[in-house]
């Protein structure tokens, strides 16, 4: 019959046998042998674990001579990679050198021939101002020719004046005639005070003409571009009348660095925000731009500014003029290609 026994009575006889152990153990040596035999099916002799300890060394000695020998082939194969990215790497600056050395020669070509039409055109600019400049003389002295004329006319009138008074006091009998002859007079004044205004009219016409020539040739060059507020408004409109031969531009249709942001990502990367000059008059924005010097990429970047505007105004249309002096055939056609007018 099996007997169970408590946790507590197992722990009675776990606890007595550990103390009488180490007693047995001293006192009957076959018990000591028996227990030996026991954990050496469960652990290996020292002889084993000697030829054990053995062949772990060996293998231990082999791994590390694989290792050295795979050391020393990384080390040949990474000098050898070294060597020809070294060697690629050194003809990969002589081609970019080369081609830089000869961009570098198209671009101060390039130059030199923009260059050389900007001052040939300059000159011509410049000689057809001083034609027009004497032509301006010239008409300056028929203006005060025809001065002197009307102050010989005033001249002629005060002394008919003196003979009209003479005939008073000698000839009272005529005052109708002196009347009808007061009446000539006074409509000659008056036609000569309609000339006079004409010419004042006319003069002033030749310094606004002058004063609108002036401000295209600054903004042309550039010289606008530190005027601010209102002056800079009034000056961009008077050279704009002069430039796009129209009298109704004002300041006041005129808007100067107007932010521009492409919110959307529409044309530019979204968020990407930049300026623009308009004209906006009567449901028309007109974008306009001076380049001293103007290249395609420049033709391309202004006209995707016009293209953006137009789709953030599409109850309006838009526009762009680009301005610039000695564009080049390439540019013109750039020009045409995104319906850009360019005035030079």
């Amino acid at each position: 019959m099996t007997t169970t026994l408590t946790k507590a009575e197992a722990k009675k006889i776990e606890d007595y046998i550990w103390e009488k152990l180490p007693l047995l153990l001293r006192e009957n040596p076959k018990v000591a042998v028996t227990i030996e035999g026991m954990l050496a099916k469960q652990f290996p002799r020292r002889d084993e674990l000697t030829q054990l300890l053995d062949k772990m060394d060996r293998r231990i000695d082999l791994a590390e001579r694989r290792f050295e020998l795979q050391t020393e082939e990384m080390d040949r194969r990474f000098e050898k990679q070294t060597e020809e990215m070294n060697r690629r790497f050194e003809q990969q600056t002589e081609e970019m050198n080369r081609r830089f050395e000869q961009q570098t020669e198209e671009m101060d070509r390039r130059f030199e021939q923009q260059t050389e039409e900007m001052n040939r055109r300059f000159e011509q600019q410049t000689e057809e101002m001083n034609r027009r400049f004497e032509a301006i003389d010239r008409r300056f002295e028929q203006v005060d020719e025809r001065f002197e004329a009307v102050d010989r006319r005033f001249e002629q009138v005060d002394r008919r004046f003196e003979q009209v008074d003479r005939r008073f006091e000698q000839v009272d009998e005529r005052f109708e005639q002196v009347d009808e002859r007061f009446e000539e007079a006074r409509q000659e004044r008056l036609l000569m005070r309609r000339d006079i205004h004409k010419l004042q009219a006319g003069q002033d016409n030749i310094i606004k003409r002058l004063d609108g020539q002036e401000s295209w040739m600054k903004f042309n060059v550039g010289d606008l571009r530190n005027e601010k507020g209102k002056r800079a408004e009034d000056m961009v409109a008077a050279a704009l009348q002069y430039g796009l031969k129209n009298p109704d531009i004002s300041p006041d249709k005129i808007r100067l660095r107007q932010k521009l942001v492409d919110t959307e990502g529409r044309v530019f990367k979204k968020g990407y925000e930049t300026e623009v000059d308009l004209i906006a008059e009567n449901g028309l924005l007109t974008v306009f731009e001076v380049k001293y010097t103007v290249r395609p990429g420049d033709v391309d970047m202004f006209a995707w500014k016009v293209e953006l505007l137009g789709l953030q105004n599409s109850d309006k249309e838009v526009k762009g003029i680009l301005i610039s002096w000695g564009a080049g055939e390439e540019v013109r056609e750039r020009c045409e290609q995104y319906g850009v007018t360019l005035l030079d």
